[in-house]
């Protein structure tokens, strides 16, 4: 019996956990973007364009949600990019572990 993890298993129910969960998100993303194009396709239906009102109103939104989604945009680039970079170290910390024990070099 050996004390060591079998790190090839954990490295693999690792990926195997990022992988759903990244699907998770992709899925949430989704029906966030469906409900918020519904929901715009309504305000603009619903919106009376000889109102003044109405117009300032959805100016203002516009002006407060546009940037919103930018930033959105910008932080899951960013996660997806800094995902990516954690998932190549893992595969190289694999790849080096199994040069080291084909050189004998592992204990």
């Amino acid at each position: 019996m050996s004390d060591t993890p079998d790190l090839d298993r954990i490295r693999r129910q690792v990926l195997d956990d990022a992988a759903f969960w990244e699907r998770a998100v992709y899925w949430l993303f989704g029906a966030a973007a469906v409900a918020e194009l519904g929901l715009g396709i309504t305000f603009i239906l619903l919106l009376d364009f000889s109102d003044r009102l109405h117009l300032l109103i959805f100016f203002a939104v516009l002006t407060i949600y546009i940037p919103v989604v930018l930033f959105l945009a910008s932080i899951y680039g960013a996660m997806d990019r800094n995902t990516g970079r954690i998932l190549r170290a893992i595969e190289e910390a694999g790849r080096k572990e199994a040069k080291d024990v084909s050189r004998g070099d592992g204990t």
